[in-house]
Order: C-alpha cells, then structure tokens, then sequence
C-alpha cells in the first residue's frame, strides 16, 4: 500500500511540473468556470469564448456569453452543455493566431504549433472556427486521416457539418516543444 501512494504521489508531483511549465513555457491554459468568465478567457468575438467540456470525451465547443452554456457537437448531434465547463485562458493575447487551414493539408509538424482542443475517439483534436448559419461557431478539428476529419460544428437543426476549409488557431510562442500526449489544465 504504501508502494502504491509512493507512486501515486510521484505521478501528481511530475503532472504537477509538467502542467507549470506548460503554462509558463506557452502562456495558456484551461481554466474552471465558476459562474461568470474568467478576465483571462480568450474571446473569440464580443460574446464568444472557447470552452472545453466533459462528455464522454474532452469536447471543444463555444461558450456564449449570457447563455451559461457551451454549444458543441457530438456523434453528429447539436449538444448543450452547461457543467464541466473550463474555459481557454491565456497571458499573451498576441501569441494566438488564426490560420486558414485546409483538413488534407493538415501535417504532424504543422500542428505541433496548434492548440490542443480535446481528445476524441483516441485523437487529439484542435481548436477551429468557421462563420456557419450566420455566426461564429467553435468546433473540433480531426488531423488525417481520421474519418470525420476537417472541422466539426453543430447545425441549427441539431446535426453536424464538417468542412475541410477553416481556421485553427495556433500558439505563436517561441517554444519548439509541445507534449502532444496530455490536454493540459490549471485550476484556479
């Protein structure tokens, strides 16, 4: 038993490091939400932020402002959200761009430098957006070769639309490393 906290206790000192580092290293991180938006949230547009949930997977999705929920897709469907909400926060608001990508272009060493959205069917998914049904929506890139793969949204009819055209954002920082095994969080 004491084997097994000795362990334990290692695993959560060295996540612990690694996490630190991530933020300090790239200037983001993920952040609980608590009943209002955190002042370091990443705002998309005047009332869109990035919001990362829990539901069956780590999902991205866009949290509008006013609305206490995260709109996203899963398995094809328009879902609402509105627990387990973290929002994309950050220190330097000019290390983020957005890039005009297309999905079959989408390379290993080009999305090194991208941020990580979440994790899905065994892949790491990206942050996207698209302006779709006259709005900004925030979704879920899928690399090649997965077979969603381009940017997922949801529809006003609670349906999915994937295009291999948009935007991904990416983290400009000066870093050449990111560990693409862990989505890494802060708490408060």
């Amino acid at each position: 038993m004491k084997q097994i906290f000795t362990c334990v206790f290692l695993l959560a000192t060295l996540v612990s490091i690694v996490c630190q580092n991530c933020t300090t290293r790239y200037g983001y991180y993920w952040r609980d939400y608590r009943g209002s938006i955190p002042v370091d949230a990443f705002n998309v547009t005047s009332n869109l932020y990035i919001a990362q949930v829990l539901y069956d997977s780590v999902l991205i999705g866009g949290y509008y402002a006013g609305t206490g929920a995260v709109i996203t897709e899963y398995e094809g469907h328009r879902v609402v959200v509105r627990d387990t909400i973290k929002f994309l926060c950050n220190t330097q608001r000019d290390r983020f761009k957005w890039v005009r990508q297309n999905a079959y272009s989408l390379k290993p060493d080009f999305l090194e430098s991208m941020v990580i959205g979440g994790f899905e069917d065994n892949v790491l998914t990206y942050i996207g957006r698209i302006f779709h049904e006259n709005q900004w929506k925030i979704g879920k890139v899928f690399p090649p070769p997965h077979p969603l793969q381009g940017l997922n949204v949801w529809t006003e009819n609670e349906g999915r639309y994937i295009t291999p055209d948009f935007e991904i954002l990416q983290h400009t920082g000066e870093c050449s490393f990111i560990d693409n095994k862990f989505v890494f969080d802060e708490q408060n």
